[in-house]
């Protein structure tokens, strides 16, 4: 989960941390170690308003620090930005991995990662970063309605709309990134 938000963790970063060979953990580490062991009691130490740079990838507003850290209050609030345009090859592999496992791609995710030469959990994320939802919602939504619409019809509209956002994926990825 901590990979995920752009930080360079392996098992040996865990291991010194469990046997106190590291000294410290930075506030966003430990933000998001909070949100990965569901801790609730580390709200309270962002109040206010304003954006905390987690790293050179990832951004989230206090609200959305507070959403993460158990505040009722934010609930439905905040917002976590990851650029993934200023991500190492790693950092993208590992971050977008967690997702991956989470839902199995779909028939587009696959297409796309293959036409682009990614994961498919890149894809995924980049599709979360740039729209709010996965690829195929996407894709759905901006085909709107096509009842009135022939066999083929459709097809040429499904595919014209999904070499668009084939074209907005790739844009969004780092240069020189993909495998």
């Amino acid at each position: 989960m901590v990979r995920a938000h752009g930080f360079s963790w392996t098992v040996d970063t865990v291991s010194q941390l469990e046997v106190g060979r590291r000294e410290d953990v930075t506030a966003s580490e430990l933000a998001a170690l909070t949100q990965a062991f569901d801790l609730d009691f580390a709200w309270r130490w962002y109040p206010g308003d304003g954006d905390i740079q987690w790293n050179n990838i990832t951004t989230v507003n206090r609200a959305g620090m507070r959403n993460l850290l158990g505040s009722r209050a934010d609930s439905a609030k905040g917002r976590i930005r990851s650029d993934y345009t200023r991500a190492d090859w790693q950092t993208l592999r590992a971050g977008a991995t967690d997702l991956g496992v989470h839902h199995p791609p779909s028939e587009a995710e696959l297409h796309a990662a293959e036409t682009l030469g990614v994961p498919v959990s890149t894809i995924k994320r980049s599709a979360m970063d740039l729209w709010g939802q996965g690829l195929d919602g996407e894709r759905d939504g901006r085909l709107g309605n096509l009842d009135r619409l022939t066999p083929r019809q459709r097809q040429a509209r499904r595919g014209h709309v999904t070499r668009k956002l084939l074209a907005e994926l790739a844009a969004s990825l780092p240069k020189g990134k993909r495998r």
